[in-house]
């Protein structure tokens, strides 16, 4: 198996997936937005309403991995688990980026 597939209750899989979009996110599998959605306590309908969507089904493909969950959705599903702390204006510090060379 080359998926990794999260253990519920000990850790995400990859701890890039809980990592901000400018500081190295790498994407959820369906496995992995499952668990959250698992840890979170949702059931597909109560994960479709707090993701915006009007059925479950749509919450199906996103853990089938037949749909990608945007890093906003994500985001929100992180934070409403407790996997992760909404960041604040106090907090929000964004990365240091290179300036781009001059050519």
């Amino acid at each position: 198996m080359s998926e990794q597939s999260p253990v519920y209750n000990q850790g995400p899989a990859r701890p890039a997936i809980y990592k901000r979009y400018d500081a190295g996110f790498e994407p959820p599998t369906g496995a992995e937005i499952k668990a959250e959605i698992a840890r979170a306590g949702l059931t597909g309908a109560q994960a479709a309403a707090l993701l915006g969507y009007k059925a479950s089904r749509q919450v199906r493909k996103l853990t089938s991995g037949e749909k990608n969950i945007s890093y906003a959705m994500w985001r929100l599903l992180c934070i409403y688990s407790g996997s992760i702390v909404a960041d604040t204006k106090a907090t929000y510090k964004p990365e240091a980026r290179e300036p781009k060379a001059q050519t």
